[in-house]
């Protein structure tokens, strides 16, 4: 794709932990919104899965799953958007 950030290495890893700033030049706001917002449901089911589980294992099973990914989407976009260090 043609963006100036990626293109003209501004972005210092672009492939790794800067790929939310990547994929947001690439496809804009719209396209920044539908990943937040696949993102939203993904963890939305996960917790729902949570919520039907009918053992403890489980329940913190899922709850694992949906907190390791919510750490990672929070770090990954928090990074690239300034939000937190």
């Amino acid at each position: 794709m043609n963006g100036t950030q990626s293109q003209l290495n501004f972005l210092p890893e672009q492939f790794t932990d800067f790929i939310f700033s990547v994929f947001s030049e690439e496809w804009g706001f719209i396209g920044s919104v539908v990943l937040l917002s696949i993102y939203l449901i993904l963890i939305l089911k996960g917790l729902s899965i949570a919520l039907k589980a009918k053992d403890k294992l489980g329940r913190l099973i899922a709850v694992g799953i949906v907190t390791i990914l919510v750490v990672q989407m929070f770090i990954n976009v928090g990074v690239t958007t300034g939000l937190c260090l």
